[in-house]
C-alpha cells in the first residue's frame, strides 16, 4: 500500500520510497487520492486510509531520527512507524559549487532538518547561507525578502513544496530526473544528470546576451549607413532594395553563428 502512494508522487522522498519498494511489483487501486504542498500525501487503498508526509499530517508527534534528514511517517488505517531518508549528493556537485561560487551568492533552502549541515559546509562556499525546516510559504518569502533587497535570485527546487519558490524567483529551474512527470510551474525544466552543467549553461545565457547587443548594434550601423546614403542620394532605389534584405540576412547569420559556436565550446551541444 505505501508503494502504491508513494508511486503517485513526484516528490524526492517518494521517488526514494518507490525505488525502496519496487521489489513488490503491482500496485494497488487508489481512491481519493490527494497530495498536500509540503505535507503528504493519501488515499484510500484496500478500504484503508494511507497517509505518508510530515507528523503532523499522519497525526502523530514528531520523530528526530539521527540516521537521516528526513522523515515521512506512515499511516495505513493506524499509525505504523515511519521511513527515515538520508541524503546523498550528485558526482561533481563541489565542483559545480565552486564554479558558481566565484560569480554568485549562494544559499539552501531546505524542509529538512539541519543533521546534514555540517556535510553541506564542506561542498558549499563558506559564504553561503542555510535555511532548514523551511515550509513552502517560508521559502516564497525568503526569495520575496531578498528581491526586495535588490537582488536577483535563480531558484533551483525538485518538488511541489517548491512551486511558490519558484515561481516567485526571477528565474525559476525544477529539477527532475524524468522529464516527463509534472513538474511545478517553472522557466526552465532541468534533467538531473545534466545539473553539473548549470554553470556552463548561465555563461551560455550571458555570452548569448552579448550576442544579441552586437546583432542590434550591428543592425543600427547598417540602417544608420544605408539611410544616410539614400538621403544624400548616394545610392539608388534598387540597391538600397538589395542591401535592406542582405543586412537582415548578414545579422541573423551573425547571431545564429556566434551562438551556435559559443554553445559548441561549451560543450553544450
Amino acid at each position: 500500500m505505501v508503494a502504491s502512494l508513494a508511486a503517485n508522487s513526484t516528490h524526492p522522498l517518494s521517488r526514494a520510497l518507490q525505488r525502496h519498494l519496487q521489489e513488490f511489483g503491482n500496485r494497488e487501486q487508489i481512491l481519493g487520492f490527494q497530495e498536500v504542498e509540503g505535507k503528504g500525501v493519501s488515499g484510500v487503498i484496500l478500504n484503508k486510509e494511507v497517509a505518508l508526509g510530515s507528523a503532523s499530517f499522519v497525526g502523530v508527534e514528531e520523530v528526530e531520527s539521527t540516521i537521516g534528514t528526513s522523515v515521512v511517517h506512515i499511516k495505513a488505517g493506524e499509525y505504523k512507524g515511519y521511513f527515515s531518508v538520508r541524503s546523498s549528493y550528485r558526482t561533481g556537485l563541489g565542483d559545480l559549487l565552486k564554479l558558481l561560487s566565484n560569480r554568485y551568492k549562494l544559499m539552501v533552502l531546505s524542509g529538512d532538518n539541519p543533521s546534514e549541515e555540517a556535510n553541506l559546509r564542506e561542498i558549499f562556499s563558506k559564504d553561503a547561507a542555510f535555511a532548514f525546516d523551511q515550509k513552502p510559504e517560508q521559502k516564497l518569502e525568503f526569495i520575496h525578502e531578498k528581491q526586495k533587497e535588490g537582488e536577483h535570485v535563480l531558484m533551483l527546487g525538485d518538488g511541489l513544496n517548491d512551486a511558490g519558490a519558484l515561481k516567485q524567483a526571477n528565474v525559476g529551474f525544477a529539477v527532475t530526473e524524468d522529464v516527463t512527470a509534472f513538474t511545478p510551474a517553472c522557466d526552465a525544466i532541468l534533467y538531473g544528470q545534466n545539473l553539473n552543467e548549470l554553470a556552463n549553461y548561465l555563461k551560455f545565457a550571458r555570452i548569448s546576451k552579448t550576442v544579441i547587443l552586437a546583432s542590434f548594434t550591428i543592425s543600427f550601423i547598417y540602417n544608420f549607413v544605408g539611410l544616410s546614403l539614400a538621403v544624400s542620394a548616394q545610392i539608388t532605389p534598387l540597391f538600397a532594395a538589395i542591401l535592406m534584405p542582405l543586412s537582415s540576412i548578414s545579422v541573423v547569420a551573425f547571431a545564429t553563428f556566434a551562438v551556435r559556436i559559443t554553445a559548441k565550446r561549451l560543450n553544450l551541444i
